[in-house]
């Protein structure tokens, strides 16, 4: 099940998606940065996407259609 389907049936689980979304954004960012070996400046300190963006099944960042 996705969010976006999960949210229709409990709206509040959209409320706690958008007011967690920051702080995912940052745990994945050390994760990634951890992971890759390569510098947490590398990558960028908020998220280039917004919230519904990353929740659009068919959202593609520019460059990648």
């Amino acid at each position: 099940m996705h969010i976006q389907d999960a949210s229709t049936d409990s709206p509040s689980l959209k409320n706690y998606y958008m007011n967690s979304f920051g702080e995912s954004y940052r745990k994945a960012r050390q994760l990634a940065a951890d992971e890759t070996g390569l510098g947490i400046s590398t990558f960028p300190m908020e998220s280039p996407y917004t919230p519904d963006q990353v929740l659009e099944s068919e959202f593609l960042p520019e460059g990648q259609d």
